[in-house]
């Protein structure tokens, strides 16, 4: 089994971890969401709980409510804050890969291999590790954790799990109101169930009182997200399911989550498996979410990730099936674990073919190309952005994590209502870049624009990269 773990290691380090690493320096990912957490992860403190984020144009807390972030924060302080987020979304979905295992057991080493294997290999994770960085990411260490422990029957374990979720984001709550009542209503001999439900369904209760009610009026106005999320549906119901439900990308995201996981479903269904119900419970509220928003990919996914991964933690015979000879049972739960491993990697082929490889071998992304002119334009033009320091930075989104050392730096095209006196602008040229949300014709005519009510100054112009200071004439 050493050798097992060799090569989930390696594969997972040369097409999953080098590319990403590749890309951050190849200056390949958005300010959202790299940028966002970075700049938060550098300017909280004890002094400043709450600091304004002018990548985003909001305080953190009165955006989402993750306070792990406290925990991260002073390392951003010694460190680059954007290689400090990326490198967090890595180590705790990692951990989350010790998690699964731990939360196997040993009873099975090729299901307990198979099973990281799936985690890490899967849509969810991936997509999260490819979209930096988030809290969302990184909850899925005290998510697993948590499985772990419903699927042991630990309800101390449980509740430590879910007060150290809620740390995360405030969507979790819910997932303490759906296992509480999944618990309050559970039937099977064994422990207080009912007790147990009823304290998930308080202290989730408490925690979402803070979050929704008291937070606003501590913080002052927060982002509301429910009533945009909720406008489409309550404008048009049957419209927006049918365009959830039928929509090709959600069909084709769904597939390439639960078909890795078919034959693990088949086996258990076969020798009559105890399955981790808990998990699907904690799932519903995630997945109800997700629907509701029409989102699944990015850092949406692994979430539902570790909780279909985590069904099968207590993938253990049933009384009825004692009878069944052990040795069969173990073959096919082997042979279960080698083909769902084997469907993993055959979906996610169009992945390490068009990332992976690509990043790696092929020239890079078509957006961040592996140019070395291209790399020493864009660091000669942060180095003449240094002449200013004071002096409000637009940027382009994928240069937005790599200018946080500068004090006000906002990503250009989200939001250029309250132009300052004087203010500098570094874009890429098309086609390299990325120009989200605008696209690059409506960049090259925000610029014109300006360009118009402003004198202007060129303080670097490449091939690739320019960089030009605008202000009012005198």
């Amino acid at each position: 089994m050493t050798s097992l773990w060799i090569l989930l290691g390696t594969a997972f380090a040369l097409l999953v971890e080098l590319p990403i690493w590749l890309n951050w320096s190849r200056y390949c990912f958005n300010n959202w969401d790299l940028g966002i957490y970075a700049q938060a992860l550098a300017r909280l403190s004890w002094a400043d709980p709450n600091p304004w984020l002018s990548v985003r144009e909001v305080k953190i807390f009165n955006d989402h409510f993750d306070p792990i972030l406290f925990l991260i924060a002073p390392l951003a302080k010694w460190l680059d804050p954007a290689l400090v987020a990326l490198a967090a979304d890595s180590l705790f979905v990692l951990a989350g890969a010790f998690a699964v295992a731990w939360a196997v057991g040993p009873r099975n080493r090729l299901l307990q291999w198979a099973l990281v294997a799936v985690f890490l290999l899967s849509r969810g994770t991936l997509g999260a590790l490819t979209f930096p960085s988030h809290p969302t990411t990184w909850a899925v260490l005290p998510l697993v954790v948590l499985m772990g422990f419903a699927a042991r029957e630990s309800f101390r374990g449980v509740l430590a799990a879910l007060l150290t979720l809620f740390l995360f984001k405030e969507e979790y709550v819910y997932v303490g109101v759906s296992l509480g009542l999944f618990y309050f209503f559970h039937r099977r001999p064994g422990p207080d169930y009912r007790k147990w439900g009823v304290t998930l369904i308080a202290v989730s209760a408490a925690w979402a009182a803070g979050v929704f009610l008291i937070r606003p009026k501590l913080l002052g106005t927060t982002v509301g997200y429910t009533g945009s999320l909720l406008q489409p549906w309550l404008e048009n119901p049957l419209g927006t399911l049918r365009e959830r439900v039928l929509d090709f990308g959600i069909i084709k995201a769904w597939v390439e989550f639960l078909v890795p996981l078919a034959p693990f479903l088949y086996v258990a269904k076969k020798f009559q498996s105890r399955l981790n119900w808990a998990a699907l419970a904690a799932m519903v509220p995630l997945f109800l979410i997700r629907l509701v928003a029409g989102k699944w990919s990015q850092h949406y996914g692994i979430a539902l990730t570790a909780c279909l991964v985590g069904l099968f933690f207590s993938a253990t015979p049933s009384e009825k099936a004692l009878d069944v000879d052990t040795t069969r049972t173990q073959v096919f739960w082997r042979r279960a674990s080698l083909a769902a491993l084997l469907i993993a990697l055959l979906i996610q082929f169009p992945f390490f073919g068009k990332y992976s490889l690509k990043t790696s071998l092929r020239g890079g992304l078509r957006h961040c190309p592996a140019d070395p002119a291209r790399g020493k334009e864009l660091r000669d033009a942060q180095q003449s952005l240094s002449r200013f320091p004071e002096s409000v930075i637009y940027a382009m989104g994928n240069l937005v994590p790599r200018l946080l050392q500068h004090g006000e730096v906002r990503h250009l095209g989200t939001n250029t209502s309250d132009l300052p006196s004087e203010f500098i602008v570094i874009v890429e040229k098309a086609p390299t870049g990325d120009p989200w949300p605008l696209g690059f014709e409506g960049l090259s005519r925000l610029r014109q624009g300006w360009e118009k009510q402003f004198a202007t100054e060129v303080l670097f112009s490449g091939r690739f990269v320019e960089v030009k200071r605008f202000y009012f004439r005198m």
